[in-house]
């Protein structure tokens, strides 16, 4: 079975399950409402003087059969916890390369996961019809919480600065709390905008990235909800942001059709609202930023998936360094662990990556 039918992927991964993808596209198409734009226009992208450069990489490879590495994580206990695409389980890897597998409720699968701040992992789960968001100790212990919207498609998941779990609800397009009580609400958006990455802002309010529509929203711990514009980035589907060193939002941009331009975008963000972009050079005619976190070194570090993936290293100020991969290699999630290496997750050869300059 090729990767591209039995992809699954926020952003990204959605997009190589065609069936999948569609079906919450439609559903969200019967959402209420719209977004609303302001009168504008995108600012002229900048084309970043680029070099290129080699990486430190150490493959950790799955057991036969294991399944798909998903969405990646640091735990309380100094871990790498992730994800397995459509699998009842979770893993476990130390920065040693020792591997720990904790199954998960038959029926179950885990997406999005993130330490919380009760020293558990929290997990969304999906796809249809699972819509829970689950919890895992670091000794294995699971707990599932239902009561969310009908078919809400949970994929993100962040602990808020309130002490709860926050998370997108993708195809109710709806912003999620659950305490870690397991007392859950739900704040609509008043859009169909598929609403998918989400993180903590400098201003304690949670930020999150809408997919189908270029937008990005702000909601507060109360519930108050900003959304700006779509009208900022029309060229392509965001995939995934990061809060740089400088203060901004990064975030990754894939190509749209139509556009005259088959690279990817990195955009940059003030908390005001203030927005540039940057162009991804095209790489094997066609390139698609996905994951990007702020690294260790205070540049910005996100993944590149093109026929041979790529790892981008852009510093605050605008300079781009691309690093070629292995052969062979499809990656998807990234996360900078506690020894500050990059740790992706891979999923042609069935690894955890570790990549360090």
């Amino acid at each position: 079975m090729t990767l591209e039918a039995r992809g699954m992927d926020v952003s990204g991964r959605l997009s190589r399950f065609p069936l999948v993808f569609a079906a919450l596209i439609s559903l969200a198409a019967c959402g209420a409402g719209s977004s609303s734009s302001l009168p504008g226009s995108p600012p002229a992208p900048i084309s970043p003087v680029t070099t290129t450069g080699t990486l430190h990489v150490t493959a950790f490879p799955l057991p036969p059969g294991y399944g798909i590495p998903n969405v990646i994580t640091v735990g309380s206990d100094g871990a790498l916890w992730f994800s397995v695409l459509g699998q009842n389980k979770v893993g476990r890897i130390t920065t040693g390369g020792a591997l720990t597998t904790y199954p998960l409720p038959a029926g179950s699968a885990a997406w999005g996961i993130t330490a919380g701040p009760d020293g558990a992992l929290w997990f969304t789960e999906l796809p249809f019809p699972l819509n829970k968001i689950g919890r895992i100790t670091t000794a294995g212990v699971v707990t599932e919480y239902g009561g969310l919207t009908p078919q809400s498609a949970p994929l993100g998941i962040v602990a808020g600065p309130d002490a709860a779990l926050w998370f997108t609800e993708s195809n109710s397009s709806q912003i999620g709390r659950i305490t870690t009580q397991g007392a859950i609400s739900e704040f609509p958006l008043g859009s169909s905008e598929l609403p998918s990455d989400i993180m903590v802002g400098p201003d304690g309010a949670l930020w999150f990235t809408e997919f189908t529509g270029a937008g990005i929203g702000r909601i507060t711990t109360s519930g108050a909800i900003t959304q700006f514009p779509d009208n900022i980035l029309t060229r392509g589907n965001h995939e995934s942001f990061a809060l740089g060193q400088d203060g901004a939002f990064w975030f990754t941009a894939s190509p749209v059709g139509g556009n005259g331009y088959l690279g990817g975008y990195l955009g940059r963000m003030t908390i005001a609202g203030s927005y540039s972009e940057y162009l991804v050079p095209e790489v094997d005619a066609i390139n698609e930023p996905r994951r990007i976190v702020s690294g260790s070194d205070g540049a910005l570090w996100f993944l590149i998936a093109t026929p041979t993936s790529q790892i981008g290293r852009m510093t605050t100020s605008g300079a781009l360094t691309l690093y070629p991969l292995p052969a062979n290699t499809s990656t998807y999630n990234m996360v900078v662990g506690p020894d500050g290496a990059l740790w992706i997750t891979e999923s042609e050869q069935g690894s955890i990556m570790r990549v360090t300059p």
